[in-house]
């Protein structure tokens, strides 16, 4: 499994975009990081201005088809039609590695964050996907920190069927940190 992120837009855009949408004249100034981290938290839609091109290879076909669920992350997967890669449809499963790439803003990763890195998620897409938000973590840190799992967000867990996480003591040290005003 390879990862690669590569930011395509900064926060000077999400920062001149927010100032619009309060009728406000755009600052030379660069936004703080307590701007930033209160933008994420808060979600502001500026912060879909925040793009970013998320490529992930070699990954089993059926855990791309997890993430295009996300309806906001654009997917670019490489076709396994027979007439592209001369191998037969009948040997093609969903096993099979797949190449693919997502043009993503901040609070979609945040929003497929939230369901892909719950425990009721598959563990081969968990997986991946914690792979991408440790990648993210060396592109956007301040995005890194607010990339948990729902229940570590909302403070209970939303699923029909819990896997019990939020009756551990790792939960509470999780839920703990997220609620930090070191993040504010």
């Amino acid at each position: 499994m390879k990862i690669k992120i590569e930011k395509i837009t900064d926060w000077d855009l999400v920062y001149r975009m927010a100032l619009k949408t309060q009728n406000k004249k755009p600052k030379k100034q660069f936004p703080s990081e307590e701007w930033k981290r209160k933008t994420i938290k808060a979600q502001h839609s500026p912060l879909r201005c925040l793009q970013f091109i998320i490529e992930i290879d070699d990954i089993p076909n059926f855990v791309h088809m997890h993430l295009v669920r996300h309806v906001h992350l654009i997917p670019f997967i490489a076709s396994n039609r027979e007439d592209i890669t001369g191998v037969p449809n009948e040997e093609v499963g969903r096993l099979t590695p797949t190449n693919g790439a997502y043009l993503i803003n901040a609070q979609e990763f945040l929003n497929v964050s939230y369901l892909r890195l719950c425990n009721k998620a598959s563990k081969e897409t968990r997986i991946a996907w914690n792979m991408v938000v440790k990648e993210m973590c060396e592109i956007e840190p301040l995005l890194y920190d607010f990339a948990v799992p729902n229940c570590v967000r909302l403070g209970y867990c939303p699923e029909y069927k819990s896997c019990e996480f939020v009756d551990s003591e790792n939960y509470k040290v999780e839920r703990t940190k997220y609620l930090s005003d070191d993040k504010l």
